[in-house]
């Protein structure tokens, strides 16, 4: 669990590879395929819940999309997440995306990334860790990384994944 005041300037980031663009809550069904790619299973009845106060902003590469990330008011501020992407520079323009319009509010991001690109993005954001939880499934494993595969970035919430 990152979070904090975010910076009023955010970190540079390298051209992004695509195209990134607002989706509306009624085309959520365009992000149900690669969130189930990512999870293992569909999420639709939970996205659905998430995106009544939520703003979707999708990454396009060949009219396709291949990345998505949601902002959604929570708690004291605002949260980000779920973020799915395919590697850790889609992650960044995605998240960067809805940072962009918090700049000096409180932020939250849960994410599995404990180091690397993503880790050192939400670092200099001025998202900090607060708290470390442990991942668990019954009966499987779950949220395996797999090459050229999308991955979650950002979770939904950390207690959902």
């Amino acid at each position: 669990m990152r979070q904090g005041e975010l910076v009023r300037k955010l970190p540079s980031l390298p051209p992004v590879n695509g195209e990134l663009s607002a989706l509306g809550t009624d085309r959520l069904a365009e992000i149900l395929p690669i969130d189930s790619l990512a999870f293992g299973r569909s999420r639709e009845r939970l996205l659905t819940l998430l995106s009544g106060n939520a703003s979707i902003c999708v990454l396009r590469r060949g009219g396709q999309i291949v990345g998505y990330s949601m902002k959604r008011d929570f708690g004291r501020g605002y949260v980000v997440g779920p973020v799915a992407a395919t590697n850790s520079e889609d992650a960044l323009h995605l998240t960067a995306a809805h940072l962009e319009t918090l700049k000096g509010q409180f932020v939250r991001v849960d994410t599995r990334e404990g180091d690397g690109p993503y880790a050192a993005f939400l670092e200099q954001c001025g998202l900090s860790v607060a708290e470390v939880v442990t991942t668990m499934s019954k009966g499987h494993r779950f949220l395996n990384r797999q090459k050229d595969e999308p991955w979650f970035y950002g979770l939904a919430g950390h207690a959902l994944s």
